[in-house]
């Protein structure tokens, strides 16, 4: 039956645009689908819906509900509904987002059970049967709800993958579980089925408050404190398919980078779903800890990112969200933040929150790791407000020498957490805070239980399980999901799939026959074996700067060895591809080829590996899932001079020895309040070896008091942008990556500069020459950019920095840190800095570090092109000399200044060997 109704006239906050159901129908489903722009997604829906099979057609309503859409998608699901006989369309009169939407469609749903579809994801084609199988397998069982499993699919393949972070759960097949008994069986997301009836009576809804994530989760959680003991039916058969979009425009993919995800979703989620539970029940049921921690755990992982999406919070916002976050954390007792694995956090972690939160009883805690007849170690964690630690062994104050390291934690720019590590003679270890003593703590490791089958409940888990899907199956449900997600014809999609078995089968032939890989750890093997190579190649020295190109620290120190101490065997690692093989090998360096079996044999018996990456290939160039993990040193010489926080980046790497250029870089590294875990013995003041080469070009510079011979140059070089790699990634062609890149923010910013009329005309009439240093990774617009003749576009992947500095007159950029370079060489600065409000927003993952551009950089900061414009002008009216401010500031920069990096970089290699 349809029918219309106007929306004012019933005073409702909608209008029902049709409703295709019977009077009377009394369906067992009710499907909410909240529509919101989906118009592209929608028809994959739409046809999963149409192809649910096993199920009678009025066992299931689906209530669909325009949030406003302003696309077509309320167009195509009335087009779809008129053929239907259990469907609702209602468009909302405003747009309140998705929890508005459903709560309207639970007023109109007459299902015994509740559950909700996302309008851009797919179902399986008995979702719904084997949700109602598992309820008729529960008898007279009253189950709390049903859980089923979620498959993260690729929005452009459609294949999908077991990776939920939740999914383990479903890994032991349908069962039903207690879930006071077995509290990691947690369920957040819209994938469930709740009773209609518990809704109703206990007056529940979505909090439209509680934006833009949690809405569905913080629905269960009050919904189960309504059930003394919840039963839970946890529905492995039956698959709904997450659509991760390639876009990256959903509302879980953006939302750290939205101010609510910081208040509201705190607020109205985590904190208002843990009070209403404890009112309800009289305690925090572990179950309820863990549905929190399991979301608080992405915001710390997320901080913890070198790329995060959170580092833009400050201010207000920033002091708002750590207090809601004590908040929350202080009605969860601790034993169940100590014990949480469902979303594993690291153990410092777990200590961070326990005393930051001030969630145990002493502001620190003691672990001790060993402390047997000769050794004593152990940790001592303090939090926020310290006063007074007094640490005691065999009676004695803890010698300030026996202290081996001290790091600090922080998380959103809060101090959580000092780790102190004391390693002494053995004896009785007793630590006071205050004047009171605190005891050791076992050093608890939660994982998940071994026992997974609830007994109590075996007879309905008997009858919910259901014969394992033969490959057949599983390959037709592969294909009927990529068919689907694509948008595809399903037979093209089977005979795409048979070409590609084919091409894996005349793959496997030839890796039978012998793989590359195969034969190369074959090779090397053969090498390690035979007592003359290993005799030449032991104890030796690996030096590579990256696996593709040189040109950076480990070359400059190798021909400093070369030349001062060519009897140190080393040797050189580079692909053969590489630019720079021919230009070394000329120079007769000790080249061996990244990735052969050679490689790998040397790099195996190498004492030390000298790198400038940080990667796992430089670090690691014998493979460590074949070689195992070796015993050399590893040296860090760095790529440049660190002004940015990478502490995210390079915390956990096995690295003994970091080179440092500037007093500042090095207090980054080791002060104790320090984000980084290096201690003053791994880290050293050395400089950068390829300064030495520096500095003989600016000595060259300084002595050349003629008139130059060459017009001068400028070097403009942005910096990449996070952002960006989707947009390259995704563009078919270079002329769409150069209409999607210079579209963004950091490409107009870029395009107002550089086809600056004003600019070219002032560089043509003043004879001066401007080179635009293209990153690699936009390698292929060189050809498509269309700037005046007097700017030459060089990808920086063609180019030799040094060169390029040897002719340059000035340098500008925005973040590199090869002004560094420049500003060592001698030459103005100007900094180009027009995203600064983006870089706050959270558009661009950014970690500021301990350099202030604006009070130590070496030249203004410019947020406008005319500024930067101006600037040149009053550079070249100069003469292209360095103002006294930025003078004095670059002398001060610098630990040294002669030619003796590589001197002080090689000693300090010896010292860390011998």
């Amino acid at each position: 039956m349809t029918q219309e109704v106007n929306a004012l006239s019933s005073g409702k906050q909608y209008r029902i645009v049709r409703d295709a159901r019977e009077r009377q129908s009394r369906p067992l489903i009710s499907v909410l689908v909240a529509v919101y722009e989906v118009e592209q997604y929608l028809p994959a829906t739409l046809k999963s819906f149409a192809a649910q099979k096993n199920l009678q057609a009025d066992s299931v309503e689906y209530i669909f509900v325009s949030d406003k859409s302003p696309d077509r998608s309320l167009q195509i699901i009335d087009e779809w509904v008129q053929h239907r006989t259990n469907a609702v369309v209602i468009e909302a009169n405003t747009n309140g987002g998705p929890a508005h939407a459903r709560n309207i469609g639970m007023e109109v749903a007459r299902g015994e059970w509740v559950t909700s579809v996302d309008p851009d994801d797919v179902i399986s084609e008995s979702y719904f049967a084997e949700v109602l199988r598992m309820w008729r397998a529960a008898g007279d069982e009253e189950l709390a709800l049903i859980s089923t499993r979620v498959y993260i699919t690729e929005d452009e393949t459609g294949r999908f993958k077991d990776t939920h972070p939740l999914g383990r759960k479903f890994r032991y097949g349908n069962r039903f579980v207690h879930l006071e008994r077995h509290p990691e069986c947690i369920q957040l997301g819209a994938t469930v089925f709740l009773r209609k009836s518990v809704i109703d009576e206990f007056e529940l809804s979505y909090d439209t408050r509680c934006v833009p994530t949690f809405e569905d989760g913080g629905l269960i959680g009050k919904y189960l404190a309504h059930f003394n003991d919840p039963v839970i039916g946890l529905a492995a058969s039956s698959h709904y398919f997450y659509r991760k979009r390639s876009s990256n425009d959903s509302a879980v993919q953006k939302s750290f980078t939205l101010p609510e995800r910081y208040t509201s979703a705190l607020r109205y989620g985590y904190l208002a779903m843990l009070q209403a539970i404890r009112a309800t029940r009289g305690y925090i049921p572990r179950w309820a800890s863990n549905m929190v921690l399991y979301d608080l755990a992405w915001y710390f992982k997320q901080d913890d990112s070198m790329k995060s999406l959170a580092s833009w919070i400050e201010g207000t916002l920033r002091q708002e969200f750590l207090g809601l976050l004590r908040s929350i954390l202080k009605l969860i007792p601790a034993d169940h933040i100590e014990e949480f694995f469902v979303n594993p956090m690291s153990w410092s972690m777990r200590q961070a929150l326990l005393l930051w939160s001030g969630s145990v009883a002493t502001n620190a805690r003691v672990f001790v790791w060993r402390n047997d007849a000769s050794t004593a170690d152990f940790s001592v964690l303090t939090g926020p407000g310290l006063t007074d630690l007094e640490m005691l062994v065999n009676a004695e104050p803890v010698a300030e020498g026996d202290i081996v390291g001290r790091h600090r934690y922080s998380f959103f720019k809060e101090f959580f957490m000092e780790e102190i590590t004391v390693r002494t003679n053995a004896g009785d270890i007793a630590v006071f805070v205050d004047g009171l003593p605190v005891r050791p703590v076992p050093v608890v490791k939660p994982r998940w239980p071994e026992k997974v089958m609830d007994e109590s409940l075996a007879e309905m888990t008997a009858a919910a399980r259901r014969q394992e899907p033969s490959s057949a199956d599983k390959r037709r449900e592969r294909m009927y999901v990529r068919a689907l997600i694509r948008g595809v014809n399903f037979g093209s999609v089977i005979a795409e799939s048979g070409l590609a078995a084919i091409r894996r089968r005349l793959a496997k032939s030839r890796s039978d026959i012998g793989g590359f890989d195969d034969a190369r750890e074959v090779n090397a093997r053969e090498l390690l074996s035979d007592p003359v190579f290993v005799s030449k190649w032991r104890g030796c020295w690996v030096l590579i700067d990256h696996i593709d190109r040189a040109d950076d620290n480990a070359e400059h120190l190798l021909r400093y060895m070369m030349r001062e101490h060519p009897d140190t065997r080393a040797v050189y690692l580079l692909t053969r591809k590489s630019s720079d093989w021919n230009r070394l090998e000329r120079e007769g360096f000790p080249l061996v080829e990244y990735g052969s079996a050679l490689a790998w044999a040397v790099a195996t018996l190498a004492d030390v590996v000298v790198s400038s990456d940080a990667i796992e290939g430089c670090m690691y160039p014998a493979p460590r899932a074949r070689f195992g993990t070796p015993a050399h040193k590893f040296v860090f010489l760095q790529h440049g001079v660190s002004c940015n926080d990478i502490s995210r980046w390079l915390n956990g790497k096995r690295i003994h020895l970091l080179t440092a250029a500037t007093r500042a870089e090095y207090d980054a590294f080791t002060k104790d309040d320090s984000p980084y875990s290096l201690t003053t013995d791994e880290v050293s003041l050395t400089g950068l070896a390829r300064y030495d080469s520096l500095y003989r070009l600016r000595m060259a510079r300084d002595g050349n008091n003629e008139a130059p011979s060459k017009e001068p140059v400028i070097l403009v070089m942005p910096t990449w942008r996070q952002y960006l790699k989707d947009i390259v990634d995704g563009a078919g062609s270079s002329r769409e990556m150069l209409h999607t890149v210079f579209g963004t923010p950091f490409g107009l910013a870029w395009l107002e500069l550089m086809q600056s009329e004003r600019l070219a005309r002032m560089a043509r009439e003043r004879g001066v020459r401007i080179r635009f240093l293209l990153h690699p990774n936009m390698v292929a617009l060189v050809d498509s950019l269309n700037f005046d003749p007097v700017i030459e576009v060089v990808p920086t992947s063609d180019s030799r920095f040094q060169i390029e500095l040897s002719g340059a007159s000035a340098f500008i950029t925005d973040y590199s840190s090869l002004m560094f370079d420049a500003a060592y060489v001698g030459m103005p600065i100007a900094y180009y800095q027009f995203e600064e409000p983006a870089l706050k927003s959270g558009v661009h993952s950014w970690r500021p570090g301990y350099f202030d551009y604006a009070n130590m950089g070496f030249g203004p900061v410019c947020s406008q092109a005319q500024e930067v414009i101006d600037w040149v002008d009053s550079a070249i009216a100069d003469g292209f000399t360095i103002p006294r401010l930025y003078r004095e500031r670059v002398s001060a920069t610098f630990a040294y200044w002669d030619n003796r990096n590589c001197e002080r970089c090689y000693e300090r290699i010896v010292t860390l060997l011998s």
